[in-house]
């Protein structure tokens, strides 16, 4: 998909999860790391990420949702919970909503979806409005001037945690050598993945307990890194392996990677 840049000269692609008041520090909770082992075998791309229709409205889980932070980078976090209706912010009446249909309806518009925007953000001089695209999403960002709505950004916008200073994201999934956790477990075996640059270094070491919120249908879990010190070269990292305590059986609820959001099921491996 071709995206279009206004006049910002660069837009840094992150996502952010955290708490009502402030990014979250991951709590205590036990994260055993165990000596890393090579990656399983991925997937065909058609089962690593399941497809959803253009325009169709993600499914997420509410609890899950409950009091979590995202954004598109730069500073521009909103709550999760602005999500959860269906949105139809370009069909609104106010101006910014107009400008933003006559945008979309115009060739700025290419390759953006068509409906389900949500405007998540709301200043006097800034509007932003993010919709589902596929199984990403996409971004507007409208600035005030004088005669009225300016495109000011529009492209990719990529939901992931939004982490403390120094420490970076990670994702991981549940080992397939080890199948499916018991209902009674209490631990998972799985894999995680450092996506910050380390020189090729293990993350053994660096990897923070998990941040973990459940629900009655789900658990998500949340690992971060901390990033080493210093410029760091990025030749690809090696998956480590890991077990890690979710606080309670897991019954038959999902596990789930809030590395991205919404979150991404455990069992699915993701393409990186």
């Amino acid at each position: 998909m071709t995206r279009r840049w206004g006049r910002a000269a660069a837009f840094v692609v992150a996502m952010v999860v955290a708490g009502c008041s402030q990014t979250p520090t991951p709590s205590p909770s036990s994260t055993a790391v165990e000596s890393g082992q090579p990656r399983p075998s991925q997937p065909d791309s058609s089962q690593a990420i399941a497809s959803i229709p253009p325009d169709a409205v993600p499914s997420i889980d509410p609890a899950i949702a409950q009091g979590v932070t995202v954004t598109c980078g730069g500073g521009l976090d909103f709550p999760a919970e602005l999500l959860l209706d269906v949105g139809q912010a370009e069909i609104a009446t106010d101006s910014a909503s107009a400008a933003l249909g006559e945008i979309l309806n115009g060739p700025d518009g290419a390759g953006l979806p068509s409906s389900g925007w949500h405007r998540v953000i709301s200043t006097p001089n800034s509007v932003v409005f993010v919709a589902p695209d596929g199984a990403d999403w996409s971004m507007v960002q409208l600035t005030a001037t004088a005669t009225g709505w300016f495109l000011d950004l529009s492209g990719a916008c990529s939901m992931s945690p939004a982490l403390p200073e120094g420490v970076g994201k990670a994702s991981w999934w549940i080992d397939p050598a080890a199948g499916s956790p018991a209902a009674d477990a209490t631990f998972v075996s799985g894999f995680v993945l450092e996506l910050a640059c380390a020189s090729g270094k293990s993350p053994a070491g660096r990897v923070l307990p998990p941040v973990i919120v459940a629900s009655d249908t789900a658990i998500s879990v949340l690992i971060a890194i901390r990033k080493r010190p210093g410029g760091q070269d990025c030749p690809g990292n090696s998956p480590l392996a890991i077990k890690v305590d979710v606080g309670g059986a897991i019954g038959g609820r999902k596990l789930l990677d809030a590395g991205e959001f919404p979150p991404r099921d455990a069992t699915v491996i993701p393409e990186h």
